[in-house]
């Protein structure tokens, strides 16, 4: 949960978590591990500056940019495009004002016309690394993971000091559940970023998807003593055990998980299995329970599930 980081404010916005498998529906299914990529918010970060092609010819295209750049600091989306617009209006190969536009227009959820105008970007300036990145975050955005590898791959040839890059292809790479190639991109990836959470995270998240749970679980261990808050991480760390069949042991991080976010139907399904191959039955009994008062409306078929099972305790 596919993602909860921003960037510095020095960076211009994006990513997308995410990458997400998480369990924020409500089936009665074993979840699924979450990601940092798009619902940890790992898209939704910051990065990058402008280029610096301030235009020569005087024509007024500067004032409108500095002015969309102080408006998109403000978070007056729409004044701050209108400028954006101005300035490109009177400057076309402007890269920087598309790209800009680009990052307020992912903030007003325009994900398609973000992803034309970060690609406009770096079609004028073909070495935009960030351009690229963000380019290939929009595409994630409209899943189309496919599109989005090769952007995001020269973004990190460019620029080998932005982890967002790293995580996004990890991402993109494991949607398409070429899941050796993301192990490989992630590893790579902390390889110079030695503390980032998100590679950690997604790290592991890929390494259960080909049932790797004992190496996940170490990363994700780690990862938890880190950051105790981080819900993500003690949910996939719940839900590699479980994979691994040590529901015993499941059950610390899963109720860690359902203290920081007590009405997620994934953990208190997951919580509710492992209570109950543990010989719990009567902490089974209530959280089944709480996980049917959790899903009712939104998905009762999965409460009806639940309660028929729960009726066999």
């Amino acid at each position: 949960m596919n993602k909860t980081r921003q960037y510095p404010a020095s960076w211009i916005v994006l990513f997308v978590m995410v990458f997400v498998l998480c369990h924020c529906g409500g089936s009665s299914g074993p979840s699924g591990v979450t990601t940092a990529g798009l619902t940890g918010g790992r898209l939704n970060g910051e990065i990058g500056t402008t280029t610096g092609d301030v235009p020569l010819d005087k024509s007024g295209a500067a004032a409108h940019y500095k002015v969309a750049v102080e408006l998109k600091r403000l978070e007056k989306w729409e004044q701050a495009l209108a400028e954006a617009d101005q300035a490109l209006a009177l400057y076309p190969e402007y890269a920087s004002a598309h790209f800009t536009r680009g990052s307020i227009l992912r903030r007003m959820d325009r994900f398609e016309e973000a992803h034309q105008a970060f690609k406009r970007a770096r079609e004028i300036e073909p070495e935009y690394a960030d351009a690229l990145g963000l380019e290939g975050a929009m595409l994630l955005r409209l899943n189309r993971d496919e599109e989005a590898v090769e952007p995001l791959k020269q973004a990190m040839a460019l620029d080998g000091k932005n982890p967002l890059h790293c995580v996004n292809l990890g991402l993109a790479l494991k949607r398409q559940k070429r899941y050796e190639e993301a192990i490989e991109i992630y590893h790579q990836g902390l390889n110079q970023f030695p503390e980032d959470p998100d590679l950690y995270n997604n790290l592991a998240v890929v390494l259960a998807k080909v049932k790797r749970y004992e190496e996940s679980i170490v990363l994700l261990e780690e990862l938890a003593e880190k950051q105790p808050d981080n819900f993500h991480v003690h949910f996939n760390l719940g839900t590699c055990y479980r994979g691994a069949e040590r529901h015993e042991e499941a059950i610390k991080p899963y109720e860690r998980a359902l203290k920081l976010n007590p009405n997620h139907p994934g953990t208190l399904f997951d919580l509710g299995f492992c209570y109950k191959k543990a010989g719990k039955s009567k902490k089974a009994i209530k959280t089944y329970r709480r996980y049917i008062e959790a899903v009712k409306d939104s998905d009762p078929q999965a409460a009806e599930r639940v309660q028929a099972e729960l009726d066999q305790l």
